[in-house]
Order: C-alpha cells, then sequence, then structure tokens
C-alpha cells in the first residue's frame, strides 16, 4: 500500500489558532464572524415608478443618447434614484419600451440613493409581469435589447405573469 505524507517546514505550518488543515491552506473568516462593514449593511428595497436616462450630472433627461447615458429610477412621489455604472440589469433600460412601461424594482440600496437592481417587474392593471426579450426562433431569453446572439434577429420584448408570492 503507497501513503503519500505532504511535509512542509515548521514555519510555515502556522495555522490560524483553532484551525487544522495542510499548509499554505488560505482560510477566510466566516462572513457572519467578521465584523460589519458598510458595505454588509445593505439594504434590499422595492420601489414602484419608471426608468428614466440621466445626464452627466446624474439629473434626468429628456433624451437617451446611445451608449453615452446612465439610468435612473424616479418613484411615483418623485424620488430619484440612480443606478451603479456596473449594474449590468440596467441595460434592460436600453429599451424605450421598458421605460415607458410602470415598473416595479426590487433592489439593494448602496447609500446615497445608488441602486444595484435584483428584479425587474412591469405592472399592468394591478398585476405583476416578469419583462425579458426573446427570440422566438432561437429559443432564447435576454434581459437586455439587441440582436439575438444566435441569429442575429432583433429580440422582441415580452411579458410574462409573474408567479404570486406567499
Amino acid at each position: 500500500m503507497l501513503s503519500l505524507a505532504l511535509a512542509a517546514p515548521a514555519s510555515s505550518m502556522a495555522l490560524p489558532p483553532g484551525r487544522s488543515g495542510f499548509a499554505g491552506v488560505r482560510y477566510r473568516q466566516n462572513p457572519s464572524q467578521s465584523a460589519k462593514s458598510p458595505k454588509s449593511q445593505v439594504q434590499e428595497i422595492t420601489l414602484r415608478g419608471h426608468a428614466i436616462c440621466l445626464d452627466e450630472q446624474g439629473k434626468p433627461s429628456t433624451t437617451c443618447t446611445e451608449g453615452a447615458h446612465r439610468f435612473g429610477f424616479q418613484t411615483s412621489d418623485n424620488k430619484l434614484y440612480s443606478f451603479l455604472a456596473a449594474d449590468s440589469m440596467a441595460e434592460m433600460f436600453e429599451s424605450s419600451a421598458v421605460r415607458e412601461r410602470l415598473l416595479q424594482i426590487t433592489a439593494a440600496s448602496r447609500g446615497d440613493n445608488r441602486l444595484e437592481l435584483i428584479k425587474i417587474l412591469s405592472v399592468r392593471e394591478g398585476k405583476l409581469y416578469d419583462i425579458f426579450f426573446f427570440c422566438d426562433v432561437c429559443n432564447i431569453t435576454a434581459y437586455a435589447p439587441g440582436p439575438c446572439a444566435c441569429c442575429r434577429k432583433e429580440l422582441e420584448l415580452k411579458e410574462t405573469p409573474a408567479p404570486e408570492r406567499e
């Protein structure tokens, strides 16, 4: 029978107190054990309103110029939020058809009225709908407008009733 022993100099075998394992293994502290940082103070919020285009100063803009803009969200009571620049879900708002709809969004509040999207639903006649872009030729679902990644046909905006929450 073959046995394998791993050896390392004693100086490299120092492990965190109460930990055992092979030398060289890095241990991360469990997030629940770490001190609370500002990033861990994220609050999930749900808002209703409309997606809007923002200008360079972060103010509402009447035009959305191709590629050189950011999106925000204006609630029914006119409170204005902006989405993080790196929020890929905000690409859905490239579609004017989505911006025209009454929306309900669930987002992580990142402070200073900045949001990171979690879920986007449309609201019609008091009911919630999942919205997405779809290619009926390739049966591909996407969350941003544009051509299908497969056949290059323009994706179509679709709505399906959102599942009832219990």
